[in-house]
């Protein structure tokens, strides 16, 4: 039987269904665009990357389609939000 391996080699999970919402108390309002990202991030589609990228990479995938790290990756998934919601 052939396992399909994902990119970058590891499936990566972020989902948590024992998380305790109670502990946090800030919010940011996302668009639908960013709750699917947010969705495919957490169940490992976007695999393997562990959250939205930085400036870095972001940099890094604009000039050369891949992550600093090398891998190939051609679009760069972002969160939209303003400076206010960054401090």
């Amino acid at each position: 039987m052939y396992t399909n391996i994902p990119h970058g080699g590891a499936l990566v999970n972020r989902t948590n269904p024992d998380i305790d919402y109670t502990l946090h108390h800030q919010e940011v309002e996302i668009d639908s665009m960013a709750l699917s990202d947010l969705d495919l991030l957490a169940n490992g589609a976007y695999s393997p990357l562990k959250g939205f990228v930085g400036l870095n990479d972001y940099q890094h995938i604009l000039n050369n389609m891949r992550l600093l790290n090398g891998l190939i990756w051609s679009i760069p998934i972002t969160l939209p939000v303003t400076e206010k919601v960054c401090t």
